[in-house]
């Protein structure tokens, strides 16, 4: 007994015609014939009750017929669940906050995906404390944040640091050195680069400092910045990688404060190396962006 037998006894019992069964399952009246014969041999039984207008169940086809049709249905059924798993992609899930994002993922993406045609990628940008829940949950697979959990279910490594400097555009009219209480005159584009930056940033400017313009992502505060709107404190990766270091000038600033860098971490549960496509993510991670960090590394400090 196959599936062919079982689909046209089925069609036969519906239409009580063997020629229509042929015509609807597209073979000829000779095989929907020997089908029949062949689960009457099957079972030692009748199956159909045969006159010359047409054919009805026999009291045995009627009642094996709801369970050739739940058979058909559960047959169906595993078809569907195996294409699914031929076709199903396998996906890496990556988080990472705003200001940490950068054209080297294109070239992880693209690297990665040359290895496997049917690996896809979503990326998962939001605060800081979000990401890492969705780490800590199993949602996400790998995180890049500067501040992470210490956690025993947890992998973190320090990734890089960044060093932060204050820009603004290309022609705009600052030549002397500043300092904090310049910067109370001018338009400062600000965002919150996170427990480092902000530590500092309130030691420089006390915590009544109301910035000119505040932002939460790093695209907004180059763009004000390159457009002469305004100052800002960018990490100097941040200008590097944008593809536009040449409508920033880097300007002379003398802190109050010391500036500490701020160092960047890499996240991922410790069971995730486990699964072999995560660990060729991670280290695939590393190789990409410590290359590219080699090759635009800037100073190890941005003031002493």
């Amino acid at each position: 007994m196959d599936l062919e037998e079982i689909k046209t006894f089925l069609a036969a019992a519906r239409l009580k015609n063997f020629t229509w069964a042929a015509d609807e399952l597209h073979v000829t009246q000779s095989t929907v014939t020997s089908r029949i014969k062949n689960l009457e041999r099957f079972y030692g039984q009748h199956l159909f009750l045969r006159t010359n207008k047409k054919v009805d169940l026999s009291p045995f086809g009627k009642e094996i017929l709801p369970l050739f049709e739940h058979q058909l249905k559960l047959i169906e059924d595993s078809k569907k669940i195996a294409r699914r798993f031929q076709s199903e992609r396998k996906r890496i899930r990556f988080g990472i906050t705003y200001s940490l994002w950068d054209s080297r993922f294109t070239d992880w993406v693209d690297r990665l995906a040359g290895t496997d045609e049917n690996l896809r990628f979503s990326f998962h940008a939001d605060h800081s404390h979000i990401i890492v829940d969705e780490v800590l949950g199993g949602r996400i697979d790998i995180v890049l944040v500067y501040h992470g959990p210490e956690d025993a279910e947890i992998k973190k490594e320090t990734f890089g640091e960044d060093t932060f400097f204050l820009y603004c555009a290309r022609n705009f009219q600052i030549k002397r050195k500043l300092g904090p209480g310049d910067l109370n005159a001018l338009p400062l584009i600000y965002l919150n680069w996170g427990r480092t930056f902000e530590h500092w940033f309130r030691q420089e400017f006390g915590e009544e400092y109301v910035p000119f313009v505040e932002v939460g992502h790093s695209q907004a505060l180059l763009e004000f910045v390159r457009n002469g709107k305004g100052l800002a404190f960018i990490p100097e990766r941040i200008v590097q990688l944008s593809g536009e270091k040449m409508f920033f000038k880097k300007l002379d600033y003398e802190p109050r404060h010391k500036m500490e860098q701020q160092p960047i971490h890499l996240i991922y549960r410790k069971t995730a190396v486990q699964d072999e496509l995560i660990a060729r993510a991670i280290q695939c991670v590393k190789e990409i962006f410590r290359k590219k960090q080699r090759q635009h590394s800037p100073p190890k400090m941005a003031v002493e």
